[in-house]
C-alpha cells in the first residue's frame, strides 16, 4: 500500500507506506550526496539536499536502491523529539478527537482495545497508514502521541493469547492509558476506574509482628498502602501482579519485575 502525500520536486516524491514514509525518485537510484534541489517546488524540496543526509547521519532514516525511508515512530517525532521541521505543513494535521472501549480485562486473553475517531460528534472511517490518516481523499498527518497511542492498540490487539496474558500486558495497559491520558481520549468507564503501577522502585516497610517477628512490605507511590501490606501480607510467596481496590472504588494492579521480587522474597526468606 502507497499513499502520495506530497510532491517534492520534478523527480521526487514522498510517500506514505507500511513500514514508513519515503522518499523515492521517479527515474533514477538516489544518491543522498547528490540529491537535487528544486526551489520552484517547495520548502522541503529546498531542503531535500541537507535534510536526508542529516536524518541518515542521525539514524532516522535508510537509504536503499529505490528510496530513502523513514519509519512510521521517528516521522512522527521529526518535531517535537529531534528539531527537524523540514517535513511540517506538508498534509493538515488530523483533527479528529479519539474514544476508546475495552473488553475484557487485562491479563486475560480476550482482553482487547477499540477506538473510534470522532468529528464533533459524527463517528468518522478513516484509513490509517502509520503516522496518516486517510478520510476520503483527504490525508492528515496524526501527532506523535495519537500516532503512538492507536499504534500502542493495534499492536497489542495482534498479541498472541499467551502474550495479552502476562505481565508485559499490564505494562502495555498502563502505556496505553498514559498515552490516552495526554491526547485527552474519552474513556470507557473500565479504563477510568482502573490503573496500573509499573514501579521503576521500591521501599520496603518494616512491620514489627507478634513474637517480634519481622515482614518487610513493598511501599509504593502512587499505590493504596494499606490494601498492598493486606495483599502481600496474605500470600507465601511474592506475586507478580497485586490486584487493589482504592479509595475512589476503582482497581489499581502493582505490577512487580523480577529483581523487585526477588528482593522481597529474599528480606522475608520466601522460598529460601
Amino acid at each position: 500500500m502507497r499513499w502520495p502525500i506530497v510532491s517534492i520536486s520534478d523527480d521526487l516524491r514522498l510517500y506514505a507506506e507500511r513500514d514508513g514514509v519515503w522518499v523515492r525518485s521517479l527515474t533514477r537510484v538516489l544518491d543522498i550526496h547528490q540529491l537535487p534541489s528544486d526551489s520552484s517546488k517547495s520548502r522541503l524540496g529546498r531542503l531535500i539536499p541537507t535534510v536526508i543526509p542529516q536524518l541518515v547521519e542521525l539514524g532516522l532514516a535508510t537509504v536503499e536502491n529505490d528510496g530513502i525511508g523513514i519509519d512510521h515512530k521517528n516521522f512522527a517525532a521529526l518535531e517535537t523529539h529531534h528539531g527537524i521541521d523540514a517535513f511540517d505543513g506538508l498534509v493538515p494535521w488530523a483533527p479528529f478527537a479519539i474514544e476508546i472501549e475495552t473488553v475484557g480485562w487485562p491479563g486475560g486473553e480476550t482482553f482487547r482495545y477499540f477506538y473510534r475517531f470522532y468529528s464533533g460528534k459524527q463517528i468518522v472511517n478513516l484509513e490509517r497508514l502509520g503516522c496518516f490518516v486517510r478520510r476520503g481523499e483527504n490525508i492528515y498527518r496524526l501527532d506523535l502521541q495519537t500516532f503512538s497511542l492507536v499504534e500502542a492498540i493495534d499492536v497489542f490487539n495482534g498479541l498472541s493469547l499467551e502474550s495479552k496474558a502476562s505481565r508485559d500486558a499490564f505494562i502495555r495497559f498502563a502505556e496505553v492509558k498514559e498515552l490516552a491520558e495526554g491526547v485527552g481520549a474519552q474513556l470507557d468507564a473500565f479504563l477510568t476506574g482502573e490503573r496500573v503501577i509499573v514501579p521503576s522502585r521500591i521501599g520496603l516497610d518494616l512491620i514489627v509482628e507478634s513474637g517480634g517477628r519481622i515482614t518487610f512490605a513493598p511501599k509504593i507511590d502512587g499505590a493504596p498502602q494499606e490494601a498492598l501490606r493486606e495483599a502481600f501480607l496474605g500470600n507465601n510467596n511474592v506475586d507478580e501482579v497485586y490486584a487493589l481496590d482504592d479509595s475512589k472504588g476503582g482497581r489499581v494492579r502493582v505490577v512487580l519485575d523480577e529483581t523487585q521480587r526477588e528482593v522481597l522474597r529474599r528480606c522475608n526468606g520466601f522460598g529460601i
